[in-house]
């Protein structure tokens, strides 16, 4: 009977081999891959108990999706660079994840019949086979191009393309390439900027369109029986609600749009009307225009027009240069091309001038704001002499020493050093390399280093799970980690940039990284993330110079990230959040870290015996709550802060044990650090009309970033709010920051 069993188990994986090499349009040299990309960690449950776990047979797809992840991540990263120049970091970004994200591989896996293949035992959660059926009947009546589905996409189903992703790269001998050609027409129809433009967050929009008129959102989560619902508030009168019976971002999502409809409805279409003048040159472009657009900028509070050359053709002596400038804003990114001009200045005044007539043409913002235009005659301003930006050949041959490495394209380690501030006093017109920084670098960077990591992790460690060399691939190439980087090999010294304060507070962070173990992975101060970005940026530039062959790129860049942090060294230095639950669970106390996220941004918020202790916002949901867990720590170790003294005013601490009027204390703070002031939001509202219970948060924007944290429950919005002040000030003191 076993034999038999093991006869039609054969015959089933010969045929899901066939269908599935089908589906790719490639034939696997080495089959076992392609086995263990397809097979659950469920599929073993009650089967071959008595063969030894070590056999290959007992391969799931969890190891190969550790790998696939940053596979694709770099593969997209790659293609997205080379094939948009012009776009900055940010939509490069938002562009990477809507192509590689769980929704969108999720419906790869259904539309190309993925997941009728995927090895799993009857032991699988049924209620997961239901989830992903009703999720395969949804998909069926969707369009090509669907960005934010009403149901849950199965994260099974997006784990395993990633693995085939792994799989193939393994089975090409890690050729990435290869494996792009391949994959890229699974991923088809890539989601393009227009596409991402038509089809914004939901959530995102609402808060964006209601931030530009001064107005406050509040998405307030709650529960009828198994129903989850989610309402929708502006400046505290009800909007819309949501519902969904699976999640509540789902609901979140459905309640967005539903608010975004009611909105639409009442909107005013004429806002806030801006005035400026200017006058027309010879050539029916605007006067100054580039003056004109950045004053433009500045009353709507948007970055500073950034220019670059998109085209420059001709002999010496007639050269002609197309300008391409850009703004990024609320809603996205503005770009425009000028006309063809003899000298760059003139084309990127042609440029400042195209968009500032686009923005009338359009009434741009959706009739939000109306542009009114006086014509008049404008003086021009003599243009100032502008510093040469060219690197200093010494400096360049200096960092190719401490890379070991020497640039066949110089001017691509010039970018990577250069940061975006460098150019708002010293760019030069006629420099062709003068508007590059380090961002683009970056974006490619992170996924870089992401996948060279995790195929030396993977390969150097065969017997972890992927639970054990997650810890290890962030431990590596964390910020905390690739900041000491920069400040040992002493990159620091060699970063171009306009940044007030820079200098001290890397050299706050080298002299405490000089007290350290080099091993050390949590430190109690924070590291300057430009330091972080700028290895990131390194690793991008070799790897572009290197034609993107990984391979020597981690021969060059494993010496540099020496020493490689191991598990031994992660046992020893466990993370935060794992000594947390440990050492509360030695006092018999109950640890709950609560995650939110809020537009694009993750916040976690531990409580420990229901009471809450700290809080951290990030870009990623497992840093935030690494942060809040080290936060927890440190005030959990002591009853109150031992070095008051720091701060330049008193304060007195009420029977909760806050801080007295700390939302004034806050804002002098602020003041004194040159900070932007503190804004409040309603986080939670919950209990009857006359027992209400609120919770704020308090959040800053900063130099290095933004600081948040919410605060406790109260019973009075102006107690929430001192709450979430005082937890902030708290802090702001226990990370040595004031």
């Amino acid at each position: 009977m076993d034999s038999l069993l093991s006869m039609e188990e054969e015959e089933e994986k010969s045929a899901t081999i066939v269908a599935v090499e089908k589906i790719l349009s490639y034939s696997f040299k080495d089959k076992a891959l392609l086995v263990e990309a397809l097979t659950h960690p469920a599929y073993y449950n009650n089967k071959n108990k008595n063969i030894n776990n070590n056999g290959e047979s007992f391969r799931s797809y969890q190891r190969l999706e550790f790998v696939g992840d940053v596979v694709l991540g770099l593969a997209v990263s790659k293609y997205l660079y080379l094939e948009h120049h012009s776009l900055g970091p940010g939509q490069l970004t938002d562009l990477r994840s809507v192509n590689v994200g769980n929704d969108k591989l999720a419906r790869v896996a259904v539309r190309h019949g993925l997941h009728r293949y995927f090895r799993h035992n009857n032991n699988l959660d049924v209620s997961l086979l239901h989830e992903v059926q009703e999720f395969a009947d949804e998909v069926s009546q969707e369009g090509d191009i669907v960005l934010h589905g009403s149901i849950k996409a199965p994260k099974v189903l997006a784990d395993i393309v990633e693995s085939l992703a792994a799989a193939i790269y393994f089975d090409l001998n890690f050729d990435l390439q290869k494996l792009w050609v391949i994959f890229r027409d699974l991923l088809k129809p890539i989601v393009t900027l227009e596409v991402l433009q038509q089809q914004p967050h939901p959530i995102d929009t609402l808060y964006k369109q209601c931030a530009k008129q001064g107005r406050e959102v509040a998405i307030k989560p709650w529960r009828d029986g198994a129903k989850n619902i989610a309402s929708v508030y502006v400046d505290g009168v009800f909007v819309a609600s949501g519902f969904s019976d699976q999640l509540m971002d789902i609901a979140r999502l459905n309640a967005a749009k539903q608010a975004l409809l009611e909105l639409a409805k009442s909107m005013p279409t004429n806002i806030g009307r801006l005035d400026f003048s200017f006058g027309l040159n010879k050539s029916l472009e605007i006067e100054g225009a580039m003056q004109k657009l950045h004053e433009f900028c500045q009353k709507k509070r948007w970055a500073i027009p950034s220019y670059s050359i998109v085209k420059a053709e001709g002999p010496p002596h007639a050269k002609k240069y197309v300008c391409l400038v850009q703004i990024e804003t609320v809603d996205g990114c503005l770009s425009m091309e000028g006309e063809e001009k003899s000298k760059k200045k003139v084309a990127k005044n042609s440029a400042a001038s195209c968009i500032i007539r686009a923005l009338l043409d359009f009434c741009f913002c959706f009739g939000f704001a109306f542009l009114v235009i006086k014509s008049c005659i404008c003086k021009r301003k003599k243009p100032h002499q502008e510093a040469k930006t060219k690197m200093a050949s010494s400096k360049i041959r200096a960092v190719e020493k401490i890379l070991s490495y020497r640039f066949k394209n110089k001017s691509l380690l010039e970018e990577a050093l250069t940061h975006s501030s460098y150019y708002n006093n010293n760019n030069d017109d006629d420099d062709d390399e003068s508007f590059r920084s380090y961002q683009r670098l970056e974006f490619v960077g992170d996924s870089v280093l992401g996948l060279a990591l995790s195929e030396y992790l993977y390969l150097e460690y065969p017997s972890l799970g992927p639970g054990q060399l997650s810890p290890l691939h962030d431990a590596n190439i964390s910020n905390e980690k690739l900041a000491r980087v920069a400040v040992r090999h002493h990159l620091d010294s060699y970063i171009r940039h306009n940044i007030r304060d820079f200098r001290r507070k890397v050299q706050q962070f080298a002299d405490a990284v000089s007290q350290e173990d080099d091993k050390v992975l949590y430190a109690s101060i924070k590291a300057p993330k430009i330091l972080a970005d700028i290895v990131e940026s390194l690793a991008a530039a070799i790897y572009v110079d290197l034609k993107f062959d990984l391979q020597k790129l981690w021969v060059i860049f494993r010496d540099l990230l020496d020493p490689i942090v191991t598990p031994e060294v992660l046992q020893q230095q466990p993370h935060p959040v794992t000594t947390l639950y440990e050492q509360c669970q030695k006092q018999g106390r109950e640890v709950d870290i609560k995650d939110l996220s809020i537009e694009a941004k993750n916040i976690a918020s531990v409580y420990v015996d229901g009471a809450f202790v700290a809080s951290d916002i990030s870009d990623d949901k497992d840093t935030a709550r690494r942060n809040a867990a080290q936060l927890a720590l440190l005030k959990l170790s002591k009853s109150m802060p031992t070095n008051l003294r720091r701060l330049d005013f008193s304060f007195e601490l009420n029977k909760s044990f806050e801080i007295e009027g700390a939302k004034q204390k806050l804002h002098e703070v602020c003041q004194k650090k040159r900070w932007a002031k503190p804004s409040y939001s309603i986080v939670k509202e919950e209990g009857p009309s006359n027992d209400k219970k609120y919770v704020y948060s308090v959040q800053i924007a900063t130099e290095d970033g933004g600081l948040f944290m919410v605060g406790e429950e109260k019973s009075r919005v102006k107690e929430a709010e001192n709450s979430a002040a005082s937890c902030l000030i708290r802090a702001l003191l226990d990370s040595n920051i004031i």
